[in-house]
């Protein structure tokens, strides 16, 4: 069957009816168009023809390319990378925060020993062989003072080797003491050589070192600090 279009007060045809259908399908009729086959005499909206309303074009959705897949995956592992590399980064700067306070509290913490109050005189008496105390008040007693600090002016009577290495410097509180030889017995270390070869026999010296033991026949013994 073949067909007349009228479109716009425009008339074609006749039109093969494939050809038509073609065109409607394409949407190249619309409601303006009203066609009629050879034999019908009057013109009938396109609707109410074996045609009908051809559908709009249905739209169609813009697929993501490959490249652009490709590029926001990039971007997004870049931006986690950088994200854990900020963690680390922040991480570090607080442990090494954490461990500077943590070392810089253990120093302040760290207890410095006491300092002797007592004169050396004073001190040599109480444990000396002339005290009135037994020797086990005095081992109580010397454990108030052990491990204590002093600096104390001292008359140098004797300097030698040590016996285990090191040296030895023996020492009188004062002048007026009754001890023959010494009052205390100061050791030092092998580094303290310079130290210990510039102090002379019957010398006064500011000694200073850390109480380590008593006994009543050779006095006050300590470890030196030079």
């Amino acid at each position: 069957m073949r067909w007349y279009i009228s479109k716009n007060g425009e008339t074609t045809g006749p039109h093969d009816e494939a050809v038509v259908r073609e065109w409607a399908a394409k949407g190249r009729l619309g409601p303006e168009a009203f066609p009629r086959d050879e034999a019908a005499s009057s013109w009938v909206p396109l609707a109410q023809t074996p045609f009908g309303l051809a559908p709009p074009p249905a739209a169609q959705v813009a697929k993501p390319s490959p490249v652009r897949i490709g590029r926001a995956l990039g971007c997004g592992v870049l931006g986690f990378l950088g994200l854990c590399l900020a963690l680390a980064v922040v991480g570090m700067v607080l442990g090494k925060s954490k461990g500077s306070t943590s070392a810089s509290t253990d120093v302040d913490s760290a207890p410095v020993p006491a300092t002797v109050t007592e004169s050396c005189l004073k001190l040599s008496s109480t444990f000396g062989s002339s005290s009135k105390l037994s020797d086990l008040q005095k081992d109580e007693l010397w454990k108030s003072y052990k491990g204590k600090r002093f600096a104390w002016p001292l008359q140098i009577t004797e300097v030698s080797a040590g016996t285990f290495g090191g040296y030895s410097v023996q020492a009188k509180c004062s002048p007026e003491s009754p001890s023959l030889i010494q009052d205390v017995h100061i050791s030092y270390g092998k580094e303290a050589k310079d130290f210990v070869m510039g102090l002379e026999k019957g010398a006064t010296y500011t000694l200073k070192g850390t109480l380590t033991r008593q006994s009543s026949l050779l006095g006050l013994s300590a470890d030196g600090a030079s």
